[in-house]
């Protein structure tokens, strides 16, 4: 008869991967890893998030045998969330202590409004063509390109002419079309996709390319001869 006898618990996960890696708005994630050497086998994986565990038990208990990924994991807010992970084998010994981190990243909130938002040339101008420039808000994933329309005030996330751009503070090349005070509606789009149309910031562009017309009534004083 054969006795087996593990006291051990299971060394650290190796290779911890996020699936997504980086920032999403979608708050779905998955986490994969390789188990190490184990004498009674893995028999199932602990984890916890944001703060780290201070027993072998604090965690949330996924079973399986050889178990290597867990799915379907949700962080709850917007932010960068550290997931601890450490594993159980068959015997029932688990080592908190022994847990490797992976960051989970949600962002689902749309930048806010671009900051001092200036058209070049500021006043009126007789050529048909300008620049905006702003300054970026703070912004989780970062922003990755902006919005903009013309006249109309938008009525949704992608209602007008997107230009991409990481971290994009500036606009060139942009005409008005005719004459007037046109005002153009800018707003941001974050790197996972998010946007909102109502946090647009808005500035006038000036174009005048029309010479005044003809002097009306024009008249002299004194309107004959003198010395």
């Amino acid at each position: 008869m054969t006795l087996y006898l593990d006291t051990t618990a299971p060394g650290a996960p190796q290779n911890l991967t996020a699936d997504p890696a980086g920032w999403t708005n979608v708050d779905l994630f998955s986490v994969s890893w390789a188990n190490p050497a184990e004498l009674s086998g893995v028999a199932g994986a602990w984890y916890k998030l944001d703060v780290p565990p201070v027993s072998a038990t604090d965690g949330t208990f996924v079973a399986g045998a050889d178990l290597t990924s867990i799915s379907d994991l949700n962080v709850g807010d917007d932010g960068a969330h550290d997931l601890y992970l450490w594993l159980q084998d068959a015997a029932g010994n688990a080592d908190h202590t022994q847990a490797a981190v992976v960051t989970l990243y949600l962002d689902t909130t749309a930048p806010g409004a671009p900051q001092n938002l200036t058209a070049d040339p500021a006043g009126w101008t007789n050529v048909d063509l300008f620049s905006v420039s702003w300054a970026n808000p703070a912004e989780l994933s970062g922003v990755a390109g902006a919005w903009y329309k013309l006249d109309v005030p938008p009525v949704s996330a992608a209602d007008g002419t997107f230009v991409a751009g990481a971290d994009l503070a500036s606009i060139s090349d942009l005409n008005v079309g005719d004459d007037g005070a046109h005002d153009l509606y800018l707003w941001l789009q974050d790197a996972v996709g998010n946007a909102d149309h109502t946090q647009a910031a808005v500035v006038t562009l000036y174009l005048d390319t029309t010479p005044p017309g003809a002097p009306t009534n024009l008249d002299a004083s004194p309107d004959g001869w003198q010395t």
